[in-house]
């Protein structure tokens, strides 16, 4: 069967997304009547989401004959549309330019599993739990509203995206005889100068697997988790899990305060019951114990688990020099928006890094 698409006139989007904004900012509260499901996405923890729920109420917006639940202008519906080019030509420049990053500063948002879809449906793979509950509060908003209530309801998802911390801050080119190396290396000794409730070390860990990724020729997916919840869903195994095709590669647990050999049990017992066979155990400068290698050797022998102490700037140290030269000043400092997203940081966290940046020389 033939459907018929619709091609969106880009130029006409970028100037409602422009005049919508306007009118965000005016707002002294948000006044859609899907106000309350528009800001459980737009303030929640999934990236992806954020960017289509914006991109599609822009596209209804704009045309109100387009199918908004359309991803792809190949879906199995009449009136889809590309959702991902409008995406890509027009929402990623203008969050640069407007918005600070407050999205999630990202240059491809549509590369994530949860956009590679024709369209948002039910049948779509997605984990359990916050995510599914994500998706269905965009299929709810986008396959009811008018093209008037899009409008009314980009409004309010530009307000809600204003009041999200800014992560924007303009990118510095490498130059001189400062490499983007030694950049992040500078970057790590500032944020290990305070903890920050454990979140600077599982940024800094989750970053280090970012970097092993580039010289890897498979494709990693890293997930760092908000700290001291590792294990709250059944696909979470440790502080920091790194898969590759839905397959456990990497698990580590990150610790920067006193712990005892009970934690060390605790986190083994749960890669034991993951079915994983190694670990990474990863202590940040206020980490202590009084353990020794053959108190780890131990607990991993009785749960039949490998593990690898290392510090933190030690694991940063082997990435950084195992990356390749592609990694520059941009990469890194999307990467770390992303982990300080999806881990749920403290703003208080957000900021210290923010300022750990800008003095390191990563953003001005």
């Amino acid at each position: 069967m033939t459907y018929t698409s619709v091609r969106l006139d880009h130029s006409t989007a970028k100037t409602k997304l422009e005049s919508s904004l306007v009118s965000a900012r005016l707002l002294t509260r948000p006044n859609s009547r899907y106000r309350t499901q528009v800001e459980s996405v737009i303030l929640g923890s999934h990236l992806t989401y954020r960017y289509i729920l914006i991109t599609n109420l822009l596209a209804k917006a704009v045309n109100g004959q387009v199918n908004a639940l359309a991803l792809q202008s190949g879906a199995d519906f009449n009136w889809a549309f590309d959702s991902r080019s409008l995406c890509h030509d027009v929402i990623v420049p203008f969050e640069r330019e407007f918005l600070q990053g407050r999205l999630g500063r990202s240059n491809e948002p549509y590369l994530n599993k949860p956009a590679r879809h024709k369209a948002l449906s039910t049948d779509n793979a997605v984990r359990k739990g916050n995510d599914r509950r994500i998706l269905d509060t965009c299929i709810s908003i986008l396959s009811s509203c008018s093209s008037q209530e899009a409008e009314e309801a980009l409004v309010d998802a530009l307000y809600f995206t204003l009041n999200r911390p800014s992560i924007g801050d303009s990118v510095v080119n490498a130059a001189g005889d400062t490499s983007t190396h030694e950049t992040v290396e500078n970057f790590s000794g500032l944020m290990l100068r305070t903890s920050n409730d454990g979140e600077g070390c599982a940024l800094l860990t989750g970053l280090a697997f970012h970097l092993l990724s580039y010289s890897l020729a498979d494709t990693l997916d890293i997930r760092v988790h908000p700290v001291n919840q590792s294990g709250a869903s059944s696909r979470e195994v440790l502080d920091v899990d790194v898969y590759v095709d839905e397959q456990l590669r990497y698990t580590a647990e990150v610790k920067d305060k006193p712990f005892m050999s009970a934690d060390v049990d605790h986190a083994a017992n749960k890669v034991q019951q993951a079915g994983h066979a190694a670990m990474f155990f990863v202590v940040g400068p206020s980490a202590s114990s009084g353990l020794s290698a053959s108190d780890f050797d131990e607990i991993g022998r009785n749960h039949g688990v490998s593990i690898t102490v290392v510090t933190v700037k030690s694991l940063l140290l082997v990435a950084l020099g195992l990356c390749t030269e592609v990694v520059d000043h941009e990469s890194v400092w999307r990467t770390i928006a992303q982990i300080s997203t999806a881990a749920r940081f403290k703003q208080t966290t957000n900021e210290y890094i923010q300022r750990a940046a800008a003095e390191a020389g990563l953003i001005e």
